[in-house]
């Protein structure tokens, strides 16, 4: 338990690469495998938000000077 415990304190405080360490041998191994996978969804989407940001914002960035040629051409 406590080790769950500390993998949702770190988690809380934004070590999202945190994991619960515990195996089949433990008695708790049933949470801590679902636990573990939620986890590595979330970091996994957090990842691919941070990718979709960038690419929303170097396409913001492209437009905008695509805008500034068009004016410059009319």
């Amino acid at each position: 338990i406590k080790a769950i415990v500390e993998t949702h304190m770190r988690v809380a405080n934004g070590d999202y690469s945190a994991r619960a360490p515990l195996t089949n041998k433990n008695v708790l191994w049933q949470i801590s495998g679902p636990l573990n996978n939620l986890l590595s969804r979330s970091q996994n989407l957090r990842l691919e938000v941070a990718q979709l940001q960038y690419a929303l914002n170097q396409a913001r960035g492209e437009n905008e000077r695509l805008k500034r040629t068009l004016r410059g051409t009319l």
